[in-house]
C-alpha cells in the first residue's frame, strides 16, 4: 500500500539485500525514529484515532514499517541480539521522530495563563510575622460576631489593590524544558482526582491558577500544578504581574501593602 504523507520518510527496499534494509531501519531508530504513536498519544492525552484523523501524523516526520520490513528486523535483530525493548518498538506500524515531535510541540503549543501563583515564601518572611502580630492585636479586640482576619486575606486584599484587571495572557512555549512531563486532558484530570463533573474540575483549575496548554482545538493541563494547597495559595492576575514586574519587585510591593493594611487595622482604620 502506498502512502502519500508530507512527512513520511520512505524506505525503498526494491532490489536491495535484506541486511541493507535492516541496517537502514536501525540507523533511523538511532537517529530518533523510536517513538510510537501510542506513546505520543499518551503524552498528549488523545486517542490514536484522533492523532491520525486530525492529521497530526502529517506534521511530524515518521516512518512506516511494512510486513516485510518487520520480518527482516525480527530476523536480523535476533542475530544481532537486539534488546527486547528495541524489538518491541518495531512491532508498531508507525514510528515518529522523537526530536521532530518535540519541535512540533514547541512550535504549536500555546500557553494560556490567567494567574501568577506567588511563591509561598511571601507568607514566611519577617514582615509576614509582623503582620501576624498586628492581626493578633486586631482580632483580640473583636466581638464574637465580628469575623477574624487572617494573613491570607490581608495579602489577597493587597494583591487586589495593586492589580489592574484580570486579563488572560497567551504566549508560545519558550523552551523545551517548559514542557510538562505529560499533558493531561480534562477527562484524565477528572479520573485522576475523582471529580464527579467538569464544573468542579474547572473551579479547581481556576482556584489553583493552573495554566492551559493549547494545541489546535484541545486544551491540556500539567498534573503537577494540581499539587498546590488551595487554602494557602496566593495568586494575582498574570497580566498585572507582568506589567508591574517591569519596574518593581512585585512580591515586595504586595508585602509592603499588606503590612500597611495590617497597621491600619490595629489603628482602628477600616479597610
Amino acid at each position: 500500500m502506498q502512502y502519500d504523507e508530507p512527512n513520511l520518510i520512505k524506505i525503498d527496499g526494491q532490489g536491495r539485500k535484506g541486511i541493507e534494509i535492516y541496517e537502514e531501519y536501525m540507523k533511523l531508530y538511532e537517529d530518533g525514529f523510536n517513538l510510537s504513536i501510542n506513546s505520543a498519544c499518551d503524552y498528549l492525552g488523545c486517542s490514536y484515532k484522533y492523532f491520525i484523523n486530525n492529521h497530526l501524523i502529517d506534521k511530524i516526520k515518521h516512518i512506516r514499517i511494512n510486513t516485510t520490513g518487520r520480518k527482516l528486523i525480527l530476523l536480523y535483530g535476533q542475530v544481532e541480539q537486539l534488546e527486547p525493548e528495541v524489538l518491541s518498538v518495531f512491532s508498531k506500524r508507525i514510528l515518529i521522530d522523537r526530536n521532530d515531535f518535540h519541535n512540533f510541540l514547541r512550535k504549536n503549543l500555546i500557553i494560556e495563563q490567567k494567574y501568577k501563583v506567588l511563591n509561598d515564601s511571601i507568607l514566611k518572611s519577617d514582615v509576614a510575622d509582623t503582620i501576624r502580630d498586628n492581626l493578633k492585636k486586631y482580632n483580640s479586640r473583636l466581638s464574637k460576631n465580628q469575623p477574624l482576619r487572617d494573613i491570607k486575606s490581608i495579602f489577597e486584599f493587597a494583591i487586589y489593590k495593586i492589580s489592574m484587571g484580570n486579563e488572560v495572557v497567551r504566549y508560545p512555549l519558550l523552551k523545551e524544558s517548559d514542557l510538562p512531563e505529560k499533558l493531561y486532558s480534562l477527562k484524565e484530570i477528572m479520573n485522576h482526582f475523582g471529580y464527579s463533573n467538569s464544573m468542579r474540575a474547572y473551579r479547581i483549575i481556576d482556584k489553583l491558577g493552573v495554566k492551559k496548554y493549547i494545541l489546535g482545538q484541545f486544551v491540556r493541563y500539567d498534573l503537577n500544578e494540581f499539587d498546590r494547597t488551595s487554602d494557602s495559595i496566593l495568586k494575582m492576575d498574570y497580566k498585572s504581574y507582568l506589567d508591574l514586574s517591569k519596574n518593581t519587585d512585585v512580591e515586595k510591593k504586595i508585602t509592603e501593602q499588606a503590612l500597611l493594611y495590617s497597621q491600619k487595622l490595629v489603628q482602628g482604620r477600616i479597610l
